[in-house]
């Protein structure tokens, strides 16, 4: 085989393994696999603790730093070649088997809920509801990394149907879309591995990259066409409470009398709302 043969056979491979971690890590429990292997090489051999905030990193390992990244991200691609072995041979069978089984497994967990509950003497309806959280937690990665994805459909249909878009605008948007979910999870797994903190390593690391993603991608097109149109891009209705007094305030206020606020933009994301979701509900979900 030619040496350029060879390149593109390797390019193509790495481009596989590459979207296979992306999509098991979105929809499945990639974050989880990686996050488990880099507590274990990191973490592993630290003294018990009482609690978390008790000196997380005395004794922790961080020799061969990038092995134990390559170990972790390992660790996702075993678990994501078990389960299309296991359903079908395919990712998209995997993902279909996720997608088929969800409404089964929602409602197992809620009758086994409200069986348990019976059967210990008190009402059904509460271990009926219990069981129905207990389930939707078990799919909570397909179910979040799906409201993740809508979340950014409507710019990419802007972008595809608007006068000011076209085919190529909303190619390069759903390639930024899809870019900046990827930078995001990536951020919260990495996040949360060097920084134990439940939560607030995985937000830290989340933002960080999702910070990167704007520079380097740029912002959304509904975004560009929102501040070309002077709008702004603040989530709709999100004002701070303003407690108004009897004495009206002067200088910079508005014609009430009160001083002008502006619209607080939220620093997370759709979608790093669920990562945070994922992470604090790792090691429910099953396949």
């Amino acid at each position: 085989m030619s040496v350029n043969g060879v390149t593109s056979s390797t390019y193509l491979n790495y481009a596989k393994r590459i979207g296979r971690v992306y999509l098991h890590s979105t929809f499945g429990t990639g974050m989880d696999e990686f996050m488990s292997s880099m507590d274990k090489s990191i973490f592993g051999k630290c003294p018990p603790k009482k609690h978390w905030y008790s000196n997380p990193y005395n004794g922790a390992d961080w020799s061969n730093l990038g092995t134990k990244f390559k170990d972790g991200f390992r660790a996702i691609e075993q678990h994501e070649a078990a389960l299309r072995k296991a359903h079908g041979g395919s990712w998209l069978k995997t993902f279909w088997h996720q997608v088929k089984t969800t409404p089964k497994t929602i409602w197992s967990e809620a009758t086994k809920g409200y069986n348990a509950s019976k059967a210990a003497g008190k009402m059904g309806l509460g271990g009926g509801i219990k069981g129905l959280g207990t389930g939707l937690m078990k799919r909570m990665p397909l179910i979040g990394g799906l409201i993740a994805v809508a979340t950014q459909l409507p710019n990419v249909f802007s972008a595809f149907t608007s006068k000011e878009g076209g085919v190529a605008t909303g190619l390069l948007e759903t390639g930024k879309a899809v870019g900046k979910l990827g930078l995001e999870t990536a951020g919260f797994m990495v996040g949360q591995a060097l920084i134990p903190i439940p939560f607030v390593g995985g937000i830290i690391g989340s933002i960080a990259a999702g910070w990167l993603g704007e520079k380097v991608l740029g912002k959304s097109f509904t975004e560009k066409q929102a501040e070309a149109n002077g709008e702004s891009t603040a989530v709709p209705g999100w004002t701070p409470f303003i407690a108004q007094s009897e004495t009206p305030q002067t200088g910079g206020a508005d014609a009430g009398g009160y001083p002008k606020w502006t619209p607080i933009k939220p620093t997370m994301t759709d979608e790093q709302i669920y990562q945070a979701a994922q992470y604090l509900n790792r090691g429910v979900y099953t396949s």
